[in-house]
This record gives C-alpha cells, structure tokens and sequence, in this order.
C-alpha cells in the first residue's frame, strides 16, 4: 500500500495568514499588499496561454504524480497492452514527456 503525503497550510505554518477563497465562483478584489497564489502541475502551465510559470514551488509542496499500469484480467490482447507499458516505460516518450514540464 502506498501513502500520498500532502502538505496542508497547517504544515507550513501559514493556515492563519491564508484565506480559502476556493469556493467563491466569481473574481475576488484583493486590497493593496494582498496576493492570490494557484499552484497547477507544469504540464497545465506550460499549454495554457493564459498562465504564466513562476518557477518552481518550495519543497515542501513538491508531490510526485505516481501513474501505474497494469493489464486487466479481462483485456482483450494483454500481449499488446505488455507491449504498450513497456513502450511507455522506455526513452521513446522522454522528449514529450520534458516538453510538457514532466520527467519519470
């Protein structure tokens, strides 16, 4: 079993300087000195015309994506479905894979 660890305002020492703003469906006035701050995976930044990369988060908010494969009890051709994790596995995506701001 794997645990996803997330760090969570409380861990930062900064839930009592933040406010949620995640529920409101219309723009926010922010006051002179007050910041909004969204943080997306680079592969949503790097695409998006609209968003602008300002580098990359602290550590401590830096969680890996995991993404596993398997083949189904049930597929239909479980040869090609081996073949196509095995493909994914190898340096053929690397490139694609930088391009949108990821790595394996």
């Amino acid at each position: 079993m794997r645990r996803c660890h997330t760090r969570t305002p409380s861990t930062l020492d900064i839930a009592d300087k933040i406010r949620d703003s995640s529920t409101a469906r219309a723009e926010i006035q922010l006051a002179p000195g007050e910041y909004e701050i969204n943080i997306y995976p680079l592969s949503e930044i790097i695409p998006n015309q609209k968003l602008k990369n300002l580098g990359a988060v602290i550590p401590q908010l830096q969680v890996p994506a995991i993404i596993e494969a398997t083949v189904g009890k049930n597929a239909a051709d479980p040869k090609a479905a081996k073949a196509l994790i095995t493909f994914l596995q190898g340096p053929a995506i690397d490139q694609a894979l930088k391009n949108f701001g990821m790595e394996k």
